[in-house]
């Protein structure tokens, strides 16, 4: 998407991989930060999009004040000039209306964009409980496609470790020790970065409570259909500072995103693989 357009993205950080020592790191580098791209620039699509459609219906209001005012269609060359005047005034809207977002805050940004959308939702009763589901969706998948982002960053990094030869495969007795197979859930990635690597600062960042939160939320979001299960609720200690907000639920009710939340939560698992790439970089 445009940077023209990217109303509500997470930022991510530079991906310059030049301060990187190994090539395996530079490729996780590489592979990571495509990979998030695309989750926050799925994320941030439909205000872009409603930012967009919004200009589009004040070029057509300025057509029709036109109008108004005694310019007629059958004008000659009324067509001709109508046309690229209103696309210009949704361009010069556009580029305003980006000047705006880059001076204003995220939250006090989707709060406007929220506002707007309730009023339309006035005109349009009727797709008031899709559009909140679709919603949900939305950021439900997002979720479920940032886990995805760590699982993949986590996987290459370890293999990238064995290929660099500075690290064996696990052995026998490694497994004893508690390694898991594959690299599919947060405890697997903790433990086989604990055992191979054996470093503490590795293991503060994957034991940090967003990594728990993003992983719990997608459990419950990609394996029952965003209904709170009791392994989730029994979970939420793990993280209490981001999923405290669930504290009163009960099971078999819908766990329900915000849009803060998962900004929030995006930001902070994005920025803990950065990290992640800068600490294994250093060991091999």
């Amino acid at each position: 998407m445009p940077d023209t357009f990217q109303v509500i993205a997470v930022k991510l950080p530079d991906p310059d991989g030049s301060k990187l020592q190994s090539k395996y790191a530079k490729d996780a580098l590489r592979t990571f930060h495509a990979n998030a791209e695309r989750c926050v620039s799925l994320s941030g699509f439909p205000a872009a999009a409603f930012m967009i459609g919004m200009s589009w219906s004040l070029a057509l209001q300025h057509i029709g004040e036109m109008e108004f005012h005694g310019v007629h269609p059958e004008t000659e060359g009324y067509w001709d000039k109508l046309v690229p005047r209103a696309l210009d005034h949704v361009r010069n809207k556009v580029l305003k209306s980006r000047n705006h977002i880059e001076s204003t805050s995220p939250e006090r940004l989707a709060e406007t964009l929220i506002g707007y959308g309730n009023d339309l939702m006035q005109m349009c009763p009727n797709f008031e409980y899709s559009t909140a589901k679709s919603a949900q969706h939305l950021l439900g998948a997002t979720i479920v496609a940032a886990w995805g982002c760590l699982e993949v960053l986590t996987e290459q990094l370890s293999e990238g470790a064995v290929a660099s030869l500075k690290f064996p495969e696990f052995t026998p007795q490694d497994r004893r020790d508690g390694v898991k197979k594959g690299y599919r859930s947060r405890l697997a990635i903790r433990e086989n970065f604990r055992i191979r690597f054996k470093d503490v600062d590795i293991s503060r960042i994957l034991d940090d409570p967003a990594f728990s939160a993003l992983s719990l939320l997608r459990n419950v979001m990609a394996h029952n259909a965003a209904i709170a299960d009791q392994e989730f609720l029994d979970s939420l200690q793990e993280s209490p500072a981001w999923l405290g907000g669930y504290a009163s639920l009960e099971k078999g009710k819908p766990v329900v995103l915000t849009g803060r939340l998962v900004y929030e939560l995006l930001e902070k698992t994005f920025s803990l693989g950065y990290d992640l790439i800068v600490r294994v970089d250093r060991k091999l």
